[in-house]
């Protein structure tokens, strides 16, 4: 029997711009690996929503599972 696939996805311009480190991948990863479970790709993308449903809709063809992870900075300012 093969283990689930699992994918993560970050999102957020902030991630992307670097002004916050993606810690939430390895936080899941070190937590999924005691369950048997191994994350096989991290993908990220900034907060346009056609670049989220992209990647939802690319890791559902692959991934058995998807966590997702975003809102990890501050509302942009107008």
């Amino acid at each position: 029997m093969t283990s689930p696939i699992v994918e993560f996805i970050v999102t957020g311009d902030e991630v992307m711009r670097g002004t916050i480190a993606d810690t939430n991948t390895q936080f899941t990863s070190q937590r999924l690996y005691p369950l048997g479970l191994t994350l096989r790709r991290t993908t990220v993308v900034g907060d346009r929503g056609e670049d989220i449903r992209r990647a939802l809709l690319e890791t559902s063809v692959r991934a058995d599972f998807c966590v997702v992870s975003g809102g990890l900075g501050r509302p942009p300012t107008t």
